[in-house]
């Protein structure tokens, strides 16, 4: 029960940082965040068919010693092409979260970094500051 409550607490932060940052972030910032998302999760459902016979392979003894695409042949004449693409929708739905958040907070966060490196550089050059103290 306790870990339950620790993580949604840990959602509900974590959602409540990601709103924020998208009210405090430029009005066309969510073009980020959907161009992440969709790169990310495209670019991982191509290589689907690919894990899917390497899995197979590393847990089939009879398809540990095939050539990939031998593999992929044996698999898709005895359980159909579609098996190939198992797993699919939990690739893309995950990685389209990962690569939305990923891109979006990093292109949100640019010119807030900027912003603070400027200012630390311009702290930085301060008599106070200068190599004799620090």
């Amino acid at each position: 029960m306790k870990d339950k409550i620790i993580l949604a607490s840990s959602a509900l932060l974590a959602i409540g940082a990601f709103a924020s940052l998208l009210v405090v972030s430029s009005v066309g910032s969510w073009r980020y965040f959907v161009a992440g998302g969709v790169c990310a999760a495209f670019s991982h459902a191509i290589p689907t068919p690919v894990d899917v016979v390497k899995t197979r392979q590393q847990v089939d003894p009879e398809l540990a010693d095939e050539h990939i695409l031998n593999a992929a042949r044996i698999i898709a004449k005895t359980e159909g092409l579609g098996v190939l693409w198992s797993g699919l929708g939990p690739t893309v739905w995950g990685y389209l979260m990962e690569g939305a958040v990923k891109f979006g907070v990093y292109e949100v966060l640019k010119p807030v970094i900027k912003a603070l490196l400027s200012w630390l550089a311009n702290v930085s050059s301060w008599g106070i500051f200068n190599s004799h103290f620090l």
